[in-house]
């Protein structure tokens, strides 16, 4: 396709629709597949041609920025994403009847992004009004429904109400398997979302079954997606509850060096499967390495000025754990009182 790309490119010019439209081809495939850094410089190279020869208000040009704006998420650039969605829903909402499909998907993106970023509640706005959307336009089953639905219970998720977030979780699941099929990568999300729902609530084998079954659809469609590290880590959070010590080390070991090839140095992800290295070495009393461990996962949480990102909380309290286990009580104060203060933010 590229290739063809190019031949096009040089007959019509280098600033041309047409030529713009076969880029933004090869850029979303790229993007499809999770490979965002290569779609990226295509995406953008896109949006100054189109911005030039259609003017920056263009429908066209707002679904170039929130196609950009996707990618910028998924490779952790959240400001970024977070600047282009905005300025793709201003252009939609101007030019759109008010619940568009093109507006919803945009205000979707936009909790995304607020998720990512730890900020919950203007997360939950803006998906509560997606859903509010979705429910006055989509019949009761459509995949659509259930995306919005599944949104809420991740949020429901992050402020300790997985039992709710599980009966929602299983209607998403219900409806995306009849729906989409048991392959589609949408429900290997929902999966895993479950997964995250019956951790919290104790049901640790029925956990593990269903993030097992989201890493298998993710490796078998999008084996170098980036949020199948993510995934692995669910799988080695369940292990690791469930005393398999050693195939919990191997699921996060598989996360890290997942996210280190696809992600170069995301510091969710990699702190993430850093932490589950680091509980596993806390099992087998292998206390130094796991502190060593700790220590690096927490450098990545750390803000220029030395404050930690919101997100960091769970990572904080468990070395916390560490530290009482090893009876260094003091600093394990510190930590806890630290992870409460984060938890208590916006």
């Amino acid at each position: 396709m590229e290739t063809s790309l190019a031949t096009r490119r040089k007959l019509l010019g280098e600033e041309n629709l047409d030529a713009a439209s076969s880029l933004a081809a090869v850029g979303n495939l790229w993007d499809d597949k999770g490979e965002f850094a290569k779609a990226k410089p295509m995406l953008e190279e896109v949006l100054r041609i189109r911005e030039k020869l259609l003017g920056p208000d263009d429908l066209e040009v707002a679904s170039t920025i929130h196609g950009l704006a996707n990618t910028n998420l998924g490779l952790g650039n959240y400001a970024e994403a977070e600047r282009l969605a905005g300025r793709a829903l201003a252009i939609r909402e101007k030019k759109l009847p008010p619940n568009d499909s093109h507006i919803v998907t945009t205000v979707n993106t936009l909790g995304a992004i607020a998720f990512r970023k730890g900020e919950l509640t203007k997360a939950r706005q803006l998906w509560e009004r997606t859903l509010a959307m979705r429910e006055a336009t989509l019949p009761a089953d459509h995949p659509f429904l259930a995306g919005a639905l599944n949104n809420l219970a991740l949020i429901l998720n992050e402020t300790g109400d997985a039992a709710g977030a599980r009966v929602l979780l299983e209607r998403v699941v219900a409806i995306q398997e009849k729906t989409l099929g048991p392959k589609h990568v949408d429900l290997a999300f929902s999966l895993n979302n479950l997964g995250d729902a019956l951790m919290r609530s104790g049901d640790y084998a029925a956990a593990l079954e269903r993030y097992r079954r989201a890493v298998e659809i993710l490796q078998a469609t999008s084996p170098n997606h980036p949020e199948l590290g993510r995934f692995l880590s669910g799988v080695g959070w369940a292990l690791l509850q469930t005393g398999q010590i050693q195939q919990a080390r191997h699921a996060y070991q598989e996360s890290f060096d997942l996210n280190q090839r696809t992600l170069g140095h995301d510091p969710v992800q990699l702190s993430r499967a850093m932490v589950g290295l680091a509980m596993c070495d806390q099992k087998e009393k292998r206390y130094q390495r796991s502190a060593e461990l700790f220590e690096r996962a927490l450098a990545l949480c750390r803000n220029r000025d030395g404050t930690y990102q919101r997100w960091a909380a769970y990572f904080i309290e468990a070395y916390a754990d560490l530290l009482r286990e090893t009876g260094k009580a003091e600093k394990a104060r510190e930590m806890h009182a630290l992870a409460e203060s984060l938890r208590k933010q916006p």
